[in-house]
This record gives C-alpha cells, structure tokens and sequence, in this order.
C-alpha cells in the first residue's frame, strides 16, 4: 500500500506544471488527476496527459514509507494550497470494502487519507492500473538545446497561435532545426511569430500519408505544460526528436515528455518574411513604454473600429484612434529612436494593436526594429537585432473601418499551403 510524506514548498512547483497537462471535462474520467509514482529507493514521479501528450517529471518526496502508484484526486490541489507552509503532508492508501469485478477508468475504486497539519482527508480516486501509458519508439534525429532557451522560444511565439482555427496545424507551434538554430514559428493567418535559439543537431519529423498528412506541430497547450516543467526544473540540456509514428519526444534528467504531431499542412512560413528590409523603421529601446501607449490607445476603439494608426515622423511614434464619441491621440518620443533612411520621410500603418501588444508582452524588456509596410498591404515586421537567437514578428495591417473579425477562410485545397500574410491580405480585400 502506498504512503508517503512530501513537503509542499519543493512538492508544489512541479505539481502545479503537471497540472497543466490535465484533461478538463474529458470523457475518460482519470485524465483528470495526476499521477504519482514513489519507489523503493526514494524517488518520486508525477505523470499526466491528456490523450494529446504525456509527461513524467521526477518530484523531490519528504520520505517513502511505502513504495506504489496513485493518483492524486482532483480536490488534491486545494489540500496541497491549503497545507502551503506545513513541513510535510502524508499521503496513504487505505483498504477499501469492495473491488470491482472490471476495470473501469472511470469508476473511483481506490482510496487515498490525506493529512496536513489542519486536516484529516479521505478522498476517493481512480485505480492507477487504468491510467494511460505511451509506448516508447526510437526518434529519427535528435536536437540538444538547454532547456531555458526552448522554454524562451515557447514564450515568445504561443501567443500568435490559433487554437479555434478550422485549419487544425495552426492550433499549435511548428517546430523545426537547421543550420545549428532551433526554430519555433505560430500564425493566426493575421500575425506570425517565428523565434529561433542556437542548437546543435536536427530534426525528421513525420510526413503522414498523402490522405492523413502531418505538419511539424505540436499542440500549443502540451509546449505550454512542457514549458512549465522546465520551469519547474534546474536548468539542463534538452533532447528533442520526432518519431516515425508522428510524436515529438523530449527527454532530460528527471524529465520525459510525449506529444503527437498535428494532422493538416503549416504555411510555408518563410516565403512570408520580406527579402529586403523596409526603408522606413524605428528602433524601440523601450518596449513596455510603447504598450502602454497602445493600451491606452485600445480603449478607444470598437468592436467595429478596431484600428489604430501608427505614424513615424522623426524620433517621434505618433498613435492615432477614434470611435463614434472620441478620440485619441499620443506621442512616442523617449523610447523610440529613427533608423529610416530618409529620416524626415513619415510613414503610417493602421492596425489591431491588441496584437501587437501580445508581441511586446512575450518580448518583455528586449529591445527591436519596428519596420513599416513598404508598400500597402504588404506586413509590419518587428525584430530583434539577433544573429545566433531572436524573434520576428509579421502583422498584417487593416483598414481604419475594418471589422476586428473578418470572416475566416477555408483551408486551401492544394498541396502548397498560401502563406498566412498573403491569406490575411485576401480577405482582407475581398
């Protein structure tokens, strides 16, 4: 029978970050706990999924008193928040009267007392012989990355992803390596975010078949759940790989992780991206300053007048909104400094700031060249001045009339995916 002790401040983080990979309102009622291993030498294991991806994460346990498998029931969180600052928690599996005939993943057959310093819990939980395992298959390649800079390039693109997209590849982050560079890229068909950090080796990840075929994406919220681990973790080297059967495997000390490949076809990301830079681009030296003036900016538009003018004019970034019973109008100055070639040339683009605000918020404080639209309807690109690592950031612009929601197209039926800058401009001409 299992029965351990663990001590809430080291048990918690990685708890917590395991959380984040739990089915919510899942038919199969168990992947909605989290599992929790303890052996004979010590060690603790907590595992979850949510029939998308699979993770196990190595935990620090107080003691083992007896070795076994449970799982932690779904009031467990409220316990473990409520014991916070206790030295220890005990956690101990009792007897229970009866022992269905069949397995059922959804019946609480077991039983789990759960005691802190303020309070005695019987909980009733699931029999961890049902909780799902992966099967383990040989990946075709391997990347090495330390695991800080996976968890910086996931920061810096989630945020563009769309996860209610009919196009099912774009709900997630593609994820490819070349060139001694590991690239993250996510698009809404509106804006795109592609980061890249230094790595060393490459990556195969699986095609499908030409009626069921598979782009190198992973589900937004497994990256997120992987993220919060590594968070969780001291820091370390990271292997990543993608298996023939279509999953994308990462390993390290104390640490495995498992998620599938998104059915569908991801935009050729880099024919997006112009060739040469637009003459007319500012340099920002503060980027929080700058949303703060888009923030304030959003409050005055609409639902129907969602745009935002954007003007470089000298040193100065001018923003300019409207609605039916106001206006706005601010300035720019300290934080942004001119790099056009002809300096005393203005140029304007109107756009959704809230999605560029997204963009400074995953930046945080780093500095980056703000590049406008050298022709109309062509994208504003943002960038950071990195050669080894960095992030750019493509948004399309809109018209100062335009609806914040323009109705979304049908995946194109070709081979050859249209990349998500050239989509935006369709519809948003059409």
């Amino acid at each position: 029978m299992f029965h351990v002790r663990l001590t809430p401040r080291t048990f918690t983080p990685r708890y917590n970050a395991a959380l984040g990979l739990v089915a919510r309102r899942f038919p199969k009622a168990i992947l909605q706990t989290v599992q929790l291993e303890a052996t004979g030498d010590g060690r603790g294991f907590l595992r979850a999924s949510d029939s998308e991806a699979w993770a196990e994460v190595e935990v620090p346990l107080a003691k083992v008193l007896e070795p076994g498998v449970v799982q932690l029931p779904e009031q467990f969180p409220k316990l473990l928040k409520e014991a916070s600052k206790a030295p220890s928690i005990r956690v101990e599996e009792v007897p229970v009267e009866t022992i269905p005939a069949k397995p059922d993943p959804n019946a609480r057959t077991r039983k789990l007392l759960i005691e802190t310093r303020a309070s005695t819990s019987s909980l009733a939980t699931f029999d961890p012989e049902q909780f799902p395992t992966w099967p383990e298959e040989p990946v075709t390649a391997v990347v090495e990355v330390a695991s800080w800079r996976l968890v910086r390039l996931i920061d810096r693109t989630q945020f563009a992803v769309d996860e209610d997209s009919t196009r099912y590849a774009l709900g997630g982050m593609a994820i490819e390596a070349d060139g001694g560079q590991l690239h993250l890229v996510a698009t809404d068909g509106r804006r795109l975010s592609h980061a890249f950090e230094p790595a060393a080796g490459g990556l195969t990840p699986a095609a499908g078949t030409e009626d069921h075929p598979l782009a190198p994406v992973v589900p937004r919220k497994a990256l997120r759940a992987l993220a919060a681990t590594l968070d969780a973790m001291t820091p370390t080297n990271l292997r990543l790989g993608f298996t023939e059967g279509g999953r994308l495997v990462a390993e390290a000390k104390g640490l495995r992780f498992r998620a599938r490949q998104i059915e569908g076809r991801f935009p050729s990301w880099r024919q997006v991206f112009p060739g040469d830079p637009a003459a007319t681009a500012a340099r920002v030296l503060d980027a929080p300053r700058l949303a703060k003036a888009l923030r304030e900016a959003l409050k005055f538009t609409t639902r129907s007048r969602r745009a935002v003018k954007l003007t470089l004019h000298g040193h100065i970034v001018r923003l300019d909104a409207e609605n039916d019973d106001a206006t706005f109008a601010s300035e720019v100055a300290a934080a942004v400094q001119n790099v056009s070639a002809d300096r005393e040339r203005p140029a304007s683009v109107s756009l959704d700031v809230s999605y560029l605000v997204g963009f400074l918020d995953a930046l945080g404080r780093a500095e980056f060249t703000l590049r406008f639209p050298a022709e109309k309807g062509q994208p504003l690109l943002c960038e950071t001045p990195g050669i080894e690592d960095g992030v750019r950031f493509l948004l399309m612009p809109m018209d100062r009339d335009e609806p914040a929601a323009p109705p979304r197209e049908q995946a194109p039926s070709s081979d050859q995916d249209e990349p998500p800058a050239e989509e935006a401009r369709r519809s948003k001409t059409a």
